[in-house]
């Protein structure tokens, strides 16, 4: 069983909060009854975006619980908060040509994700990291 929930709210015409969580609980049925592998963990987020003009700006945290509920085969992984940024430029009014700066997991957080497919479970995830990305929508 699980779910989903996502709500966004227009403060103003400009600054807009969107937040969401979700859960997943999985149990092997007929037998030993273990919980699935990969389950994800309780997740949280939310965020603040502002946009005036062709302008935007955007600020996303991004909570993740301790997994503890883990098939066999698997570790269990730490809880952690993530925040990242984001500011944009849109060239046209249809955003068609836009130029965007992130910033993500601004503040350097070790952690592992309980969801990776990455060999080696007892690597870490990506630290901060900054990119500029253009892109044209067509």
């Amino acid at each position: 069983f699980g779910g989903e929930v996502q709500m966004a709210l227009a403060l103003t015409p400009q600054l807009s909060l969107t937040g969401g969580i979700d859960y997943v609980n999985g149990t092997q049925i007929g037998g030993s009854e273990e919980p699935l592998p990969f389950m994800p963990p309780f997740r949280t987020r939310i965020t603040a975006e502002y946009s005036a003009n062709n302008w935007w700006t955007g600020l996303t945290m991004r909570y993740v619980a301790a997994q503890n509920r883990v098939a066999a085969e698997e570790d269990e992984t730490a809880g952690y908060t993530l925040v990242n940024a984001t500011a944009g430029y849109r060239f046209d009014t249809n955003g068609l040509h836009r130029i965007v700066l992130r910033a993500e997991n601004i503040f350097n957080v070790t952690y592992r994700d309980h969801l990776s497919r990455v060999e080696d479970r007892q690597s870490f995830m990506p630290a901060r990291n900054l990119s500029l990305v253009y892109s044209y929508n067509f």
